[in-house]
């Protein structure tokens, strides 16, 4: 949109490369691991939601920064910087969304 080679040099074109493959299944392999866990302290924890919200806002933050720690266009790093916290809070809010729904009355 911004013609900011985020996941792949420009000269690669709109797919990228294999690397733009990992990064999407990384990502959907890590909406997973939330969704174990947020199962997991369901049914462990007396305040779930509580737990889930700092580990995964944690796990968030780390990704944000992660992109900074590795050579790149400092375009690219604010870009990817950008779409990783977007879709970590994303995930949080919908996976904390849904999980009153799911807590078990005794």
């Amino acid at each position: 949109m911004f013609h900011i080679p985020v996941l792949a040099p420009a000269r690669d074109g709109a797919y990228g490369t294999a690397n733009t493959t990992s990064y999407a299944l990384g990502a959907a392999v890590v909406a997973l691991l939330a969704t174990a866990l947020l199962e997991l302290l369901l049914d462990a924890m007396p305040n779930p939601l509580t737990f889930f919200y700092w580990i995964t806002g944690l796990v968030t933050a780390a990704a944000t920064i992660l992109p900074f720690t590795v050579p790149a266009d400092q375009n690219a790093q604010y870009a990817t910087a950008a779409i990783n916290l977007i879709t970590g809070c994303a995930m949080i809010s919908m996976l904390g969304s849904i999980a009153p729904g799911s807590i078990r009355s005794a």
